[in-house]
Parts: structure tokens; sequence; C-alpha cells
């Protein structure tokens, strides 16, 4: 488990806040489509995810991790959305919001 971690996370899993974000972010979760789940919890097409859980996420794979760390029905995210940073809570099925996320920048 701690080498398939290290390959998903080759500098170790960071723990991150709010707090610790500024600028405009160079990686993360591209949003590519939106539903009502994706709008209730405040995010839209075109956001960048960049945390789960409480875990820096530089791609879609660390993102699909994180998302497994919790088990409560709530997925907390720091997203890039409007020009800043917000904290979402979101409570999507099985943590999955049924829709297609990519990495971002696009490789």
């Amino acid at each position: 488990m701690q080498k398939r971690i290290h390959q998903l996370f080759p500098k170790g899993i960071e723990k991150v806040a709010l707090k610790d974000f500024q600028g405009q972010p160079a990686d993360g979760v591209s949003i590519n489509q939106e539903n009502d789940l994706l709008k209730s919890a405040g995010m839209h097409t075109g956001d960048i995810i960049v945390a789960v859980c409480g875990v820096r996420v530089h791609t879609f794979k660390q993102y699909t991790y994180g998302r497994k760390l919790k088990n409560t029905p709530e997925l907390d995210l720091i997203v890039w959305h409007g020009g800043a940073y917000h904290e979402c809570t979101a409570s999507p099925p099985d943590h999955l919001f049924g829709l297609r996320f990519g990495d971002y920048p696009p490789p």
C-alpha cells in the first residue's frame, strides 16, 4: 500500500487548509461538466478542485484516492471558483458526482 501511495503522491500526502492557498492554482482537478449535485455544493463547470478531505490534489488520480479518506456522507473540498478559493461541502452518493472531471491543466 505504501508503494502505491508513493507512486500516487511522489512528494508525499500534503495536508492543507484554505489558508494555505494563494494565487491561481498551477494544477488540480478541473470540473468539465455540471449537474444538480455539483451546483448544490456551489461548484460549476470550469472550477478547479485543489484539495479533498484536507489533502492537496494535483491530479484526478489523487482526487480519486482523496475522496475515499472520509467515511462520512460529506465530501470536504477546496475549490478555485470565480478568482478565489472556497471551501465546499458536498454529499454526492458514494462521494461520486457522476460527472467528467480531468487534470488541470490538461495534459
